[in-house]
């Protein structure tokens, strides 16, 4: 028997087909979802060596380029060819970071953990020696017994708690550096995987091209090929620009401290600088703590550090970092604390730092999408317009419509 096949229905079932797979696939996904997450958390774990590898790849190609583009560009080295010098620079890049690796290995990671053992250690020494100047100073200012009792009992239960948090912080240093050796594989994978993806970098680039143009038209292909660019440069600019400005800091920070002879200087230097990194709140992350070490050693000593701090901050917020930048990303206080959060929630630590160049780039394509449609309806794109004319442009636009 010869069946006769109608297309529209034909058509119609493939389709009811495949919306019923997709609700049964829905359906398994929701009804077994810690199944479906553990599953996706161990291929992300198989996976994480090449996530760590295209990290480290990305970071150090701004290293790589240096020697590559500008080094290796003069003198003999104009002689080789440009697979040499390439390979020169590949070398050069990768020695560069292990001396880095060594030098921090040997020198400041030993230095860090005799800080914090050694600040563990007479934690007890400077909470009696705050408590003592304290009743000092009451005692010139003739308050009231009672009222010095019940400040030194409460002073007591605070500094003991900053005593037990303190030496709380061992066990956690260790647990953390255990968990990184845990993972030191992932990352000494990831390491060689970073030198793979530099080499063929150029291949892969243009092999991601080619899957671009297979897949969509030209001009679609063009616009997310310089939607690439656009986010590549805005994460050259935003990186580099935090981390001059990050060592800047902390240097000037280390100076300041030294100057003021507080211990532990070049710690906590470096934890101010690494907190400086987070904009916005880094500043005041890593001054809390930093001020709370500095009231241990010398009450008068932390007055000095905080005024320090809100001098160093301001100058660093309101012109250094804007200088470094060579222009401000264009976006409200809000927007950068909305960016913080959310990729800090999402992503961590890392998030925090990405968050708001992805953001900033998200931000500039809604607001050319926006510009294109007002100017398609010849209506003025700057919302300063909009502040006390929002009224005036739809009589506008009445009158437009009754004509």
């Amino acid at each position: 028997m010869k069946l006769n096949w109608n297309k529209k229905y034909t058509t119609i079932a493939v389709y009811a087909f495949l919306v019923i797979i997709a609700s049964a696939a829905c359906f398994v996904i929701f009804n077994q979802f810690g199944i479906v997450l553990n599953g996706i958390n161990k291929v992300l774990g198989m996976l994480s060596p090449f996530f760590i590898g295209g990290a480290i790849a990305y970071i150090l190609n701004f290293l790589l380029r240096f020697y590559e583009h500008i080094l290796l560009k003069r003198g003999p080295f104009l002689r080789l060819s440009k697979k040499r010098r390439k390979a020169i620079a590949i070398a050069l890049t990768y020695l560069t970071i292990l001396v880095i690796i060594f030098a921090i290995m040997n020198y400041a990671v030993p230095q860090a953990v005799k800080s914090i053992s050694h600040l563990i250690d007479n934690t007890p020494r400077y909470i009696s020696e705050v408590i003592d100047w304290a009743e000092a100073t009451f005692e010139k200012l003739n308050l009231s017994e009672e009222f010095i009792d019940e400040f030194n009992e409460k002073a007591r239960e605070f500094l003991g708690n900053i005593n037990n948090m303190i030496k709380s912080m061992l066990p956690v240093v260790g647990s953390f550096i255990s968990s990184t050796m845990s993972k030191v594989t992932s990352f000494i994978l990831g390491f060689i995987i970073s030198i793979y993806i530099l080499i063929e970098k150029e291949k892969f680039a243009a092999q991601s091209k080619m899957i671009l143009y297979s897949w969509m038209s030209v001009d679609k292909a063009n616009y997310t090929i310089n939607l690439a660019s656009r986010m590549h440069n805005l994460m050259k600019k935003f990186l580099l620009g935090q981390g001059l400005d990050t060592l800047i800091v902390a240097i000037v920070f280390f100076i300041v401290l030294l100057i003021m002879k507080v211990q532990y200087a070049g710690l906590l230097a470096f934890l101010l600088g690494v907190t400086n990194m987070i904009p916005w709140i880094g500043p005041w992350l890593g001054a809390i703590p930093a001020a709370i070490i500095i009231l241990f050693q010398s009450p008068i000593k932390v007055v000095w550090f905080v005024i320090a701090a809100l001098v160093i901050q301001q100058i660093d917020g309101n012109l250094l970092a804007p200088r470094i930048h060579g222009e401000s990303l264009g976006v409200s206080g809000f927007w950068i604390i909305f960016a913080i959060v959310v990729g800090g929630s999402l992503f961590g630590f890392l998030g925090m730092l990405i968050g708001i160049p992805v953001f900033v780039l998200i931000y500039s394509l809604i607001r050319e999408f926006t510009e294109k449609r007002l100017a398609k309806r010849n209506l003025p794109s700057r919302s300063a317009y909009y502040k006390d004319n929002i009224l005036q442009v739809a009589e506008d636009e009445k009158e437009n419509k009754e004509l």
